[in-house]
This record gives structure tokens, C-alpha cells and sequence, in this order.
């Protein structure tokens, strides 16, 4: 079930900002150093991707807070194949997180996908998230697959010969 105080909506053409906007917020003060802060020209990129027709707006599980009628997360699943589809994003803001919101939306696209006929849905995830987004997906079926390793320095690390 879907928490109080949070509607479900179809995805307009004219919510795609409102939904960038959520995804840029909820990834907010996420990782040290604000690795992955979002900026107004990347929400503006977002916007223009999930505004592209790779995306099927039916797909999408976008919660509405009730109170203050702003995006409070969203599951966005998109079709790979006639039986793959993958979930390319699932995020919620940080006043929500705690309260089954990810679960019920995840819970809905995976339902919604099956009906679809899909039969293999892939996503991708940060182990280093403290939301615990893996035991969500864990708890829900998934199985780690793969896993890939990313090298990195620090913003400010120079290198002398």
C-alpha cells in the first residue's frame, strides 16, 4: 500500500521537470563531497532524456505528496525488449524514505512489467547508497548478477613525478 498522504498520477509531458527536479533532490547531500550534486543545466538534461520516446510514460510510478503537491519519488521502468525491461530509476526525496513509498512504487512497475509480458527486469545501483536500496531490491526478489568496481580519485588529489 502506498503511504498517507501520497497519490499516484499518470506522468504528463508537463511533469518530466517536476520529476527531474525529485530524482536531483533526492540524490542531494547522498555522498560525500556532493559527488553527485545535480545542477540546474544536468536537470535540464534529465528533463530531456526522460522526455525522449525511449520512455513510456505509462510505465511510470510517479508518487504526488497530497500536502504540498510536489513529486515525493518515482519508479521509472522502461521496455528493452518485448520480455526485458529495466528499471532506470527509483528514487525518493529524503522526507519520504522510510515509509514503503520505494517499496509500493517498485512493488507497481514489477507488477505492471510482468503484465506487460516481461519476464527479466535488470536495474543497477550504488552499494555505498545509506538509503539500503539493495536489501529493498533483495527483499523483493532481485539477485546481484554483477558486479562492477569504479576506481576514483579525490577532487583534489595531484599527482607529482
Amino acid at each position: 500500500p502506498l503511504p498517507p498522504g501520497i497519490e499516484l498520477r499518470l506522468a504528463l509531458p508537463e511533469h518530466i521537470p517536476l520529476i527531474a527536479e525529485s530524482i536531483a533532490d533526492a540524490y542531494r547531500d547522498e555522498f560525500p563531497d556532493h559527488r553527485f550534486q545535480t545542477t540546474q543545466s544536468e536537470v535540464a538534461g534529465q528533463t530531456a532524456w526522460y522526455s525522449s520516446p525511449l520512455h513510456d510514460r505509462s510505465l511510470w510510478q510517479v508518487a504526488w505528496d497530497q500536502a504540498n503537491g510536489t513529486v515525493a519519488g518515482q519508479v521509472l521502468p522502461m521496455l528493452k525488449g518485448p520480455e526485458y525491461g529495466y528499471i532506470d530509476e527509483v528514487s525518493i526525496r529524503a522526507g519520504w524514505r522510510r515509509k514503503g513509498l520505494a517499496r509500493a512504487l517498485l512493488t507497481r512497475a514489477l507488477l505492471d512489467l510482468r503484465s506487460r509480458g516481461v519476464s527479466v527486469i535488470g536495474l543497477n545501483t550504488t552499494g555505498e547508497f545509506r538509503t539500503r536500496a539493495r536489501d529493498l531490491y533483495t527483499s523483493l526478489g532481485c539477485e546481484v548478477v554483477k558486479t562492477v568496481l569504479c576506481y576514483r580519485k579525490s577532487p583534489g588529489f595531484v599527482q607529482t613525478r
